[in-house]
């Protein structure tokens, strides 16, 4: 659990079960992905989910260049 733990805080807590469970891999520990999500749901550990977009990025009014004949 502790390097379950380790894993996330070195991430800034974004990632969730499956990349953890392959840094799990790199540091050789055998930990399959259904037991690291079960171990981060007992925890409650959560991947980060989402991002906010920016508003008036692909709206807004539309420019008037020239008339349209």
């Amino acid at each position: 659990m502790m390097l379950i733990r380790h894993s996330r805080l070195e991430s800034g807590s974004v990632l969730g079960c499956q990349k953890v469970t392959g840094s799990l891999r790199n540091l050789s520990e055998r930990r399959s992905e259904r037991r690291v999500y079960r171990l981060m749901r007992h925890e409650t550990l959560r991947s980060q989910t989402g991002y906010h977009r920016h508003p008036g990025k692909c709206g807004g009014a539309i420019a008037d260049i020239a008339p349209n004949h």
